[in-house]
């Protein structure tokens, strides 16, 4: 039986559809003086993706007939953020200050590349998802233990005026659904 235009519409009324602006982020890192830059961070964030589960299979084969047989789960830990450039490099920095806390990039000042390689838990970034206001969050997913891979290149251009942006690549240990608000399976992590 199809299904009328009248039930769909009757569902957009109560579950709208998620538009990819209907988010905000914050960044943790445990570094007071970093964590004051990422205030704002949402207003410089132009675009991050929810990272992606998977499970794994081996097949188990009977008669010639392979069984697909769930071995181990994997969380996504590469993280990428398309982040807009501010003029006074402030939030670029962070960043790199923030890769710097695991690695010192001081070779002029006789850095030996010492720093912090143990897990912080006190590191995380959370993607949070708004409702249809826009105002109240409606679910949030939290990346845990978080590091800098990397922090992309800075373009520059006399031939262009659009808004520099880098990319900065992120790795977390991994991820959960902190919260949601609304609907069904709301306890799902």
């Amino acid at each position: 039986m199809a299904i009328p235009l009248n039930q769909f519409l009757d569902k957009m009324s109560t579950n709208q559809l998620r538009t990819t602006n209907m988010f905000e982020m914050t960044i943790t890192t445990g570094y007071a003086e970093i964590d004051a830059v990422f205030q704002g961070i949402t207003m410089y964030v132009e675009g991050f993706t929810a990272p992606n589960r998977s499970q794994d299979f081996a097949d188990v084969g009977f008669k010639g007939f392979p069984v697909p047989v769930p071995t181990v789960m994997k969380m996504e830990q590469d993280h990428s953020i398309t982040v807009r450039a501010d003029v006074n490099g402030e939030i670029r920095r962070a960043f790199l200050a923030w890769a710097a806390k695991v690695a010192d990039p001081d070779i002029e000042g006789g850095s030996v590349f010492s720093g912090d390689r143990r897990v912080n838990s006190s590191s995380v970034v959370r993607l949070q998802l708004l409702d249809n206001n826009m105002n109240d969050v409606a679910e949030v997913y939290k990346l845990y233990d978080v590091k800098v891979a990397s922090v992309g290149p800075l373009a520059m251009s006399n031939s262009d005026s659009s808004v520099a942006t880098f990319e900065c690549q992120l790795k977390s240990v991994f991820w959960s659904i902190e919260n949601s608000a609304n609907g069904a399976l709301v306890g799902q992590k």
